[in-house]
């Protein structure tokens, strides 16, 4: 599996879904830090540690981290019912075809 991270622009459509009130402070986030940031977040094995590392985005706060890794790995982190999974899988299309 590559440990890819998410484009800033894969990532504000999954926090716009999550809670569209920090939208600015989402935007504030730049391009390199958002890859860097989710790149790291997934390829450490320690779960809890994810969560920590995906909350110094700008606006992410421990919701936000945990939906964002719902999506990534949905077996691992469960949640949210089918007709979310598939409205963001919709919106981030191209991000989970890198994991499956």
């Amino acid at each position: 599996m590559r440990n890819l991270g998410l484009t800033k622009e894969q990532l504000l459509k999954l926090l716009h879904w999550k809670s569209p009130r920090p939208l600015k402070l989402y935007n504030s986030n730049i391009e390199k830090d958002v890859k860097e940031i989710t790149a790291l977040a997934f390829s450490t094995p320690n779960d809890s540690l994810k969560i920590h590392i995906l909350t110094a985005l700008n606006g992410v706060d421990y919701p936000a981290a945990s939906a964002i890794l719902m999506f990534y790995d949905p077996r691992k982190f469960p949640g949210g019912t089918i007709s979310i999974f598939s409205t963001i899988l919709k919106l981030c299309q191209s991000y989970f075809r890198l994991y499956t």
